[in-house]
């Protein structure tokens, strides 16, 4: 056998057979993301797009015009709303509505002193109950109540380097850089600070390919162990896990090398029998 197409390898080494693909709906889309809920994606043009919901009967409904056509990001924060960003601006969606952030520093009050609009970014995620976004070297955390504001004095982190993935586990999460992935541990505080502390913990010398990380599912088990609460994710090196008490594992490094070129990496989960297929669409080959 010298090339196999559309088939799973089993834990024993035997092979097979899986559906392939067919055609589900025609256009031009890209940013595509679900949480089983509702479906999103961004339908553009060599000049423009409209951010558009894609429904179960294959219609689509127009959520907001002139979104431009830079990839979109999207984020559910778990309270009926779904954040997303594109490096331009920044916006919510509930209920097929869509509220866009401003993206200037709201008027500050008594109450809401020190207190900005969450920014646009590269992408986002959600660590409960704050929304993450993520801009060139900055990690700006919301405010916990109001999730479209952030304390402009306290609530962000800095890198040395241009982030490129965010994998929240818990109340921690993996955060990777340009050049290092590290584990950012929630730290217990008895002040009554705006922003959680974080310990930052180095736990591989290379980064992460930029690309949205994925929630797995509980049970993925290893050589090294068995992951509950864990994300995956596609790194320069091959993929990886690692769960919330910061246990860490790369487990394709020793099988496959990741092409050189590769610039973004679009991940899922899928679990076949008791085969969890982890499958990455990469960009920039």
């Amino acid at each position: 056998l010298s090339v196999a197409s559309n088939v799973n390898i089993s834990r024993t080494m035997s092979v097979e057979r899986r559906d392939g693909y067919s055609l589900w709906k025609s256009g031009q889309y890209k940013s595509l993301w679900g949480n089983g809920k509702v479906c999103y994606a961004l339908e553009y043009t060599a000049l423009d797009g409209n951010l558009v919901e894609i429904n179960a009967d294959k219609t689509r409904t127009v959520l907001f015009r002139g979104a431009g056509n830079f990839p979109v990001n999207f984020a559910d924060a778990r309270n009926g709303f779904v954040y997303f960003t594109n490096g331009i601006f920044t916006g919510k969606i509930k209920n097929g509505s869509v509220t866009m952030i401003k993206g200037t520093d709201t008027e500050p009050t008594t109450s809401d002193q020190f207190k900005g609009a969450l920014p646009a970014g590269d992408f986002l995620s959600f660590l409960s109950p704050r929304v993450l976004v993520a801009r060139n070297n900055v990690l700006y955390i919301s405010d916990a109540v109001n999730r479209d504001i952030y304390h402009t004095h306290m609530g962000f982190l800095q890198f040395d380097s241009d982030i490129r993935m965010i994998a929240p586990v818990g109340n921690s999460m993996f955060v990777s850089d340009s050049y290092n992935t590290w584990f950012l541990r929630k730290m217990q505080s008895q002040l009554d600070l705006p922003t959680p502390m974080f310990k930052m913990e180095k736990i591989a010398s290379y980064p992460s390919i930029q690309g949205n990380p994925v929630k797995a599912v509980d049970g993925i088990k290893t050589g090294l162990a068995i992951y509950n609460d864990a994300a995956m994710w596609t790194s320069t090196k091959g993929v990886c896990i690692g769960n919330s008490e910061g246990v860490f594992e790369n487990i394709t490094e020793d099988r496959y090398d990741m092409p050189a070129s590769t610039q973004m990496a679009y991940c899922t989960h899928r679990k076949v029998n008791d085969l969890n297929l982890f499958i990455t669409a990469i960009k920039g080959m």
